[in-house]
């Protein structure tokens, strides 16, 4: 937490045209009070980039669980390169360590910064992005955040239209349609999200364990906590367009949950067991909801397939579950439709 005032005082005592560089706790890019420092690399530094790494499976440092950034940056350079440019939540092992190291990407960040949604209200979390594609798909929902999902959802005991959450997740979210802990021995991280109507606790369901989300969650959070303000800002689409798909909604959501409750064991962080067999199925909701958020399917494949290889690093291709429902021709139709 001392990274505010080294890099405060090295905006002081840098020259014109004089570089930083440091190591420091990723932090500084998703903590909602980091933004002060956040400000003073704006102000003060141009052309900066952040290197931004998991802890998971590998670590940048053996031994150390630290998130940890790479910061560089020119003070007061008279470029055009202005704001800050960020990499992906970068994963690794040690079998790829290098290549990856050797290949990080640096995307802008600006215009997508997460206030009480993308772009709106005070900072609370710079994205972690890397490559065009992904900020393209960034600013597709900041154009679909007229509803999100504190609209349509409360903390309070309003309704019984109930999602349940944990708030440390690992390589999926795991959202739950019931609470299957017995009434002694709900974990204090689980947590219940009620909705307005039924419609919209299956697609908040749906929606919550999607890979859209999962990446959302990458791009603004730390890997670890689900928070609110991940879980309040994510685009839900309008009512209209969830009525029109209310039958494929209620049917994917039964199997979807069906398939994860049978493997629930407990526990708060790794509650379904095995979840990565499940994900054919969410690829599904990827395919629904991201034709409504007007995603292309290029992009709908770059969601499905984002840290694909980290999570489902322990699934057996054999024991993924099978997904029969085809709506490939329908999102096909929708967008010549458009």
């Amino acid at each position: 937490d001392i990274i505010a005032p080294f890099v405060e005082r090295e905006a002081q005592i840098l020259r014109n045209d004089g570089y930083l560089g440091n190591i420091l706790a990723l932090l500084i890019a998703y903590q909602s009070n980091a933004y002060p420092i956040r400000d003073v690399v704006r102000d003060n530094f141009k052309g900066t980039e952040i290197a931004c790494f998991t802890r998971r499976p590998s670590q940048v440092f053996a031994g150390s669980q630290a998130r940890t950034g790479v910061i560089t940056g020119r003070k007061d350079a008279d470029t055009d390169d202005a704001g800050i440019k960020t990499s992906r939540f970068i994963r690794f092992n040690e079998n790829n360590r290098e290549e990856v190291f050797r290949n990080i990407s640096y995307e802008s960040t600006e215009g997508l910064i997460l206030g009480n949604k993308i772009d709106s209200g005070k900072d609370k979390s710079l994205p972690k992005i890397g490559d065009k594609t992904l900020r393209d798909i960034l600013d597709k929902l900041k154009e679909h955040s007229d509803r999100v999902m504190r609209d349509c959802s409360s903390r309070q005991d309003e309704t019984s239209h109930v999602v349940w959450r944990s708030r440390h997740p690992a390589y999926f979210i795991n959202p739950c349609l019931e609470n299957l802990y017995p009434d002694d021995d709900v974990p204090q991280d689980f947590d219940p999200l009620y909705f307005s109507t039924e419609l919209e606790r299956r697609t908040g369901f749906l929606l919550l364990q999607s890979s859209l989300f999962y990446m959302y969650w990458m791009v603004y959070e730390n890997e670890r906590d689900v928070n609110w303000k991940s879980i309040d800002t994510f685009p839900v689409p309008e009512e209209d367009q969830l009525r029109e798909k209310e039958e494929k909604i209620q049917e994917l959501s039964e199997k979807l949950w069906s398939e994860m409750s049978d493997r629930f064991k407990g526990g708060s962080r790794e509650m379904i067991e095995q979840a990565g067999v499940v994900k054919p199925l969410a690829d599904k909701a990827d395919e629904l909801f991201g034709s409504m958020f007007d995603l292309s399917e290029e992009e709908i494949k770059y969601v499905k397939e984002y840290d694909e290889q980290y999570r489902l690093n322990d699934v057996n291709q054999s024991q993924l579950v099978s997904a029969d429902v085809d709506w490939d021709t329908e999102i096909e139709s929708t967008e010549e439709d458009d």
